[in-house]
């Protein structure tokens, strides 16, 4: 079931300073393990479990961002992190693109773990519905599940540079499979969903379009927002993916 995240004053103190400690500690990280790549995405799954990750490696931590541990799924040469995420503290994917200069579009692999990355299962990314002569697959990629077996992934679409085109895919057997949905947006950036039903994806260029599906990515409407009278006039909005306080109320 959904359950509800919202917390309290003194929790919330607590996970802002746990969360300022991981930004510190994970960037030191990336040097302690001799990497210079920037810090792509993080999160805390608790006050005190959390995990980071670059475009080369993953690290974990149990203490609050104080000590690290390095659960990088096995790679190819030549293949890098296009995403990461974890559903709790036990279990987690990571999107894998390769490239290479003799293949017309990158390949992708997905690595599953189910004990918080001290194992891997990689398969390559089997995609549905998918037509190869109006695809191809850029090199980037955004993935989120809402539980062990419902998740999505945002992949690019190679385009010129006055676009950032892509596509949405689902899987409801935790990653095995995956189907392209029709009728979403054409466009590449990130998806956050609140249940199997409800989502929203966020990107285009400048990250100025977003939309929002209430059937689990089967039909998509965009969605427009206003500033407040006393704020300057936004010309071109920005967004970013919706935060919610409580995902029971979602």
């Amino acid at each position: 079931g959904i359950r509800d995240i919202g917390v309290t004053g003194v929790q919330t103190c607590a996970l802002t300073i746990s969360s300022y400690l991981m930004l510190v500690y994970a960037s030191a990280t990336a040097h302690i393990f001799g990497q210079q790549q920037q810090i792509t995405s993080m999160k805390l799954l608790t006050p005190e479990i959390g995990w980071t990750s670059t475009s080369e490696r993953i690290f974990w931590t149990e203490t609050g961002g104080f000590e690290w541990k390095d659960i990088t799924p096995s790679k190819s040469p030549g293949q890098s992190i296009a995403s990461a995420f974890f559903l709790d503290t036990s279990r987690g994917w990571v999107l894998l693109i390769g490239s290479s200069p003799e293949a017309a579009e990158p390949s992708f692999d997905l690595a599953s773990t189910t004990d918080a990355g001290d194992t891997w299962n990689t398969l390559p990314l089997q995609i549905e519905g998918g037509d190869p002569q109006h695809l191809r697959l850029g090199g980037g990629g955004d993935i989120f599940f809402v539980d062990s077996a419902h998740g999505w992934l945002n992949l690019n679409i190679t385009s010129s540079s006055n676009f950032r085109l892509g596509i949405v895919l689902a899987t409801s057997d935790g990653g095995d499979h995956w189907r392209v949905l029709p009728r979403c947006p054409r466009i590449a950036g990130s998806v956050y969903f609140t249940n199997e039903r409800q989502g929203w994806l966020v990107g285009g260029p400048g990250d100025h379009e977003i939309y929002a599906t209430w059937d689990g990515g089967t039909n998509w409407q965009p969605l427009s927002f206003f500033a407040p009278a006393d704020a300057s006039p936004a010309i071109d909005p920005t967004y970013t993916s919706p935060v919610f306080e409580s995902m029971s109320r979602a």
